[in-house]
Parts: structure tokens; C-alpha cells; sequence
């Protein structure tokens, strides 16, 4: 028990990412350009967290796969900025969590993953790389979850449907950091799906 609660304290689900690719006209950005309500966010999310506890190898592993609910808030989209005004949700799910010391599961629990991100508003500058990408250069126009927008670049993948525009972000961030005393190697992915509906 004393070797899991250093990643009891760690579990964490956190989504930036930093990813980088060419530019392209901004001009060849206007077919998404205009008002959008934001109809919901979908992610799912892995956290990995490893370190050495006096030779035994410690880790955990964290999965969740949310939908947003109660979306509010709408984003205009320029030639170069996304600006999102009133950009809210909640989330109710379960992250399920595993243990393992040397290869072997020690134990495994579902946690209730539930927040709420109140409403705020913010500007997202973009690149558009080409007619199915584009480069946000300091960080989503969303808040994830993780304690605000995105401060790192992240690439998103585009898809047009009707009057929907789809926002797809595959995420991967790895970091190292001091948790009890114990040098911790954390590694997040996720794929996050953005839906904006046309005005």
C-alpha cells in the first residue's frame, strides 16, 4: 500500500500537447470563418506515471472517455483567431486506474471523473496548413479540463460536414515531475473531438 499512494497521488488527466507543421495562406481560411455554436467536446485520455521506488518499477495507468455535456457558448472564427466567448461544459464519467509493480498488477479502481468548466472567453491564434489542418500556436480555444487552455501548440485536423465543423487534436505530452520525493516520468495522450455548428 505504501508504494501505490505516491501514484494515488499523481492520477492525473491532463491534455496539452506540442506538435508543429507548415503554413499556408491565410486567405485560404475563409471557408471556416464566421459565427459557431459549440456543440461539444468528446476525448478519450490515457495517463501513464512510472518511477523507480528502491529498485521495484512503479507505475500506473489511467484511461477515460468522455463526452461534454450542458455545452454553452459560441466561437467566431477570423482569417487567424479563434475567438470563443461564454465556452463552458460539464463532464460526468469514470476514469479506471491500474497498478502495477514490476509487470504485475497490484490493483485496479474506477473513480468517478466529474468537473465543470464555467464559462470564459479567450483567443486562439491559427495557421491554417491546409485545406484539412491547421497549427494553433499557442494553445486550443478550449479549455480541457487541465486547469485552463492549453498554453502549448497543438495541431488539429479539420472535417467539414453540413453546417458542422469537426476539430480533431491527437495529443501526446510527456514530462517528469517531483511527487513525495519520487521522481515521477508522466506520460498523456488523447484524442480530443471539437463540434462547432455554423450560425
Amino acid at each position: 500500500m505504501k508504494k501505490i499512494i505516491p501514484l494515488l497521488a499523481a492520477l492525473a488527466i491532463v491534455i496539452t500537447s506540442c506538435q508543429k507543421e507548415k503554413s499556408l495562406e491565410a486567405s485560404q481560411a475563409s471557408d471556416i470563418a464566421g459565427n459557431w455554436i459549440f456543440v461539444s467536446m468528446s476525448a478519450k485520455t490515457k495517463n501513464v506515471i512510472e518511477y523507480d521506488d528502491g529498485g521495484d518499477v512503479m507505475k500506473s495507468i489511467t484511461t477515460s472517455e468522455y463526452t461534454t455535456i450542458n455545452n454553452k457558448g459560441g466561437v467566431k472564427i477570423s482569417g487567424d483567431k479563434f475567438i470563443s466567448t461564454g465556452v463552458g461544459y460539464d463532464v460526468s464519467a469514470d476514469a479506471y486506474a491500474e497498478m502495477y509493480e514490476n509487470g504485475n498488477l497490484l490493483t485496479s479502481l474506477t473513480m468517478p471523473f466529474d468537473f465543470s468548466v464555467p464559462s470564459s472567453s479567450s483567443q486562439a491564434p491559427y495557421i491554417r496548413v491546409n485545406a484539412d489542418s491547421m497549427y494553433f500556436t499557442s494553445g486550443g480555444f478550449v479549455d480541457m479540463g487541465s486547469g485552463g487552455i492549453p498554453s502549448l501548440p497543438v495541431g488539429a485536423k479539420i472535417k467539414k460536414d453540413q453546417n458542422k465543423l469537426i476539430l480533431t487534436m491527437n495529443i501526446l505530452q510527456t514530462s517528469t515531475q517531483d511527487v513525495m520525493g519520487m521522481i515521477q516520468k508522466i506520460t498523456n495522450e488523447a484524442t480530443v473531438v471539437t463540434t462547432l455548428q455554423r450560425q
